[in-house]
């Protein structure tokens, strides 16, 4: 059995989506200045996070639930600072170097919860499939963010569900890639110890 649920999952990421496409319109407080997009970020890793302690088929103590929301708030909120790091060093490319350091610090945050999901909640994950993540959420990252900047090629991204819906592009695909990979590698991982119960037998 799996350890998550995925139908409970992808139907929770999918009601949240919806609330990130329409956000704009909720009365939801956040900070100004800088502190603005460390909030965003925070909140975008801690929500999957939720959609996943809540989804979760056997027991955990509340206190790790809690804890791997707030890593995951937390490296959510590490890795744009880390891209910001490595766009500075290699600014040298360019135009490149935007893309290059989103890529990289996407993958390494990534990498960094998935490896925090492998020790906590889903112990029977192959590590193998660690790569498979990694490459599927970078290659998400850039079909995301190149759809969000094709959509606000339309108009105005103020007041305008063009702009809600490529403000929510990024986080929503980042979402999905991740929870595909998770359960792709448990339903593969199943499989093939199903079939080589009878070999053991």
């Amino acid at each position: 059995m799996k350890a998550i649920d995925y139908r409970r999952h992808f139907a929770i990421l999918s009601a949240v989506s919806v609330a990130i496409i329409f956000s704009t319109y909720l009365p939801i407080p956040e900070p100004n200045g800088f502190l603005k997009p460390i909030f965003i970020f925070g909140l975008i890793g801690a929500l999957h996070a939720i959609a996943l302690v809540t989804s979760l088929r056997h027991h955990e103590s509340i206190f790790k639930r809690i804890s791997v929301v707030f890593i995951a708030a937390g490296l959510s909120i590490l890795s744009p600072l880390i891209g910001l790091v490595v766009t500075h060093l290699l600014s040298a490319l360019d135009g490149y170097a935007i893309a290059i350091g989103l890529i990289l610090a996407s993958a390494l945050g990534i990498a960094s919860y998935w490896l925090v999901i492998r020790m906590t909640l889903i112990r029977t994950l192959p590590y193998k499939y660690l790569l498979f993540t990694v490459i599927l959420y970078s290659i998400t990252t850039l079909l995301a963010l190149a759809c969000s900047a094709w959509l606000k090629e339309f108009g105005s991204i103020n007041y305008s569900i063009r702009g809600d819906i490529s403000f929510g592009i990024p986080f929503i695909a980042w979402w999905f890639a991740f929870s595909y990979s998770l359960y792709r590698a448990e339903t593969i991982f199943l499989s093939k110890l199903a079939l080589s119960r009878p070999a053991a037998a």
